[in-house]
């Protein structure tokens, strides 16, 4: 009988408590590659924004306070800023009630010019220049609502009891927030009047001149009706995450008691094994495993144990979050597990599974002989 056989034969003999374990395992793994993905995804996001050169306006009181439209010619004035892009923000739900759509109605020109990262094919901004209703959608939103490029689509709106008929005419491959959809600003003057903005977004020459920019922005409007603040776009990514603070403490908290968890569910397994084969261990030594050989044989079977649960966790986990979940609203509403973050739960799983098995298995290998045997479990 190889060493091999002798492993996969005792783990065989508790079939149930064999299942058990590896299932708690994988449950484990799955919540600890989930919190991860989530750290990392907000990382992601923060990393990228740091590198736009957008400067965002809005009204010092809140977001939702609209400003003029006179305000955009003077924004453009101000030495630094290359092109300016008023917002409005429409939160509405769209094809289904769990799904809330981030609708923005912008110029499709001044957007070509500041959100020049994030851009559809040349043939579709054409198309969301032309089109009344056109609107153009992140990549996100056509998988989850099950769309395609020349659908209509219905979003109700929050704010507002409107309901806005937009056609799908371009896709965006890159976005900071995945449920994002821009449409013509023309198509929401009509419908509503409005000329003003909750947001203007500035494109400066460099990220050297955003101090100043944001300077000159809120003197130039110090003395107006509508006082206002400025930021880079990064500062506005991070003062959300900076709001889910706590939210990121609990999740890294979570994630050091889900690998506790995991410790102490195997290496109660692994000593409840041990101490029940005590009378065999004592019969292999006397048989001539050396205390090596015994010990790579009861660790093999904690390992086993733990990098097949995690192997499962894990893979569960990028199956579910990369092929259908959503989130909701916002950046985390399409989460996409990493090979390496499945590498690391499993690199994890290896180590929770030498960890708690480490003890049990020095422990039974160290037993003298005959205490071995006389011994009764």
């Amino acid at each position: 009988m190889t060493s091999a056989t002798l492993v996969v034969r005792n783990l065989t003999r508790r079939r149930q408590r064999t299942a058990l374990t590896v299932l708690a395992v994988a449950l484990c793994l799955f919540l600890f590659t989930s919190l991860v993905t989530v750290l990392e995804t907000l990382d992601t996001i923060a990393a990228r924004s740091r590198t736009h050169r957008r400067v965002v306006v809005h009204a010092r009181a809140s977001i939702s306070v609209p400003m003029p439209a006179s305000y955009e010619a003077r924004l453009a004035r101000i030495p630094g800023v290359e092109a300016v892009m008023s917002m409005i923000m429409a939160l509405g739900f769209g094809r289904s009630d769990n799904f809330l759509v981030g609708t923005a109605a912008v110029d499709p020109d001044a957007y070509a010019q500041v959100m020049y990262e994030q851009l559809p094919s040349p043939a579709e901004l054409d198309a969301f220049r032309r089109e009344r209703t056109g609107a153009v959608g992140a990549r996100h939103v056509f998988e989850h609502e099950k769309l395609k490029i020349g659908d209509r689509y219905e979003v109700h709106t929050l704010m507002r009891p409107l309901t806005l008929e937009l056609k799908l005419v371009g896709v965006l491959t890159q976005n900071l927030n995945p449920t994002t959809v821009f449409f013509n600003r023309k198509y929401w003057t009509e419908l509503t009047g409005d000329h003003g903005a909750n947001m203007y977004f500035l494109k400066v020459s460099s990220l050297e001149v955003v101090p100043a920019v944001m300077e000159a922005a809120e003197r130039e409007f110090a003395g107006d009706s509508v006082p206002v603040d400025a930021e880079p776009e990064h500062a506005m990514v991070d003062s959300f995450l900076v709001a889910q603070g706590t939210v990121l403490a609990l999740v890294r908290g979570v994630g050091v008691l889900v690998l506790i968890s995991i410790t102490l569910v195997v290496g109660n397994t692994m000593a409840m094994a041990v101490r029940e084969r005590t009378h065999e261990v004592g019969v292999l030594k006397t048989l001539g495993f050396p205390t090596r050989r015994l010990m790579v044989l009861l660790l093999s079977e904690s390992v086993l144990l733990t990098v097949a649960g995690g192997a499962l966790g894990s893979l569960a986990a990028y199956v579910v979050l990369s092929h259908g979940f959503s989130a909701g609203y916002g950046p985390l509403a399409n989460l996409e597990v990493r090979a390496r973050t499945v590498v690391a739960g499993l690199m994890a799983s290896l180590v929770v599974g030498l960890v708690a098995g480490g003890l049990p298995a020095w422990r039974a290998a160290r037993m003298p002989v005959v205490a071995s045997l006389r011994r009764v479990v």
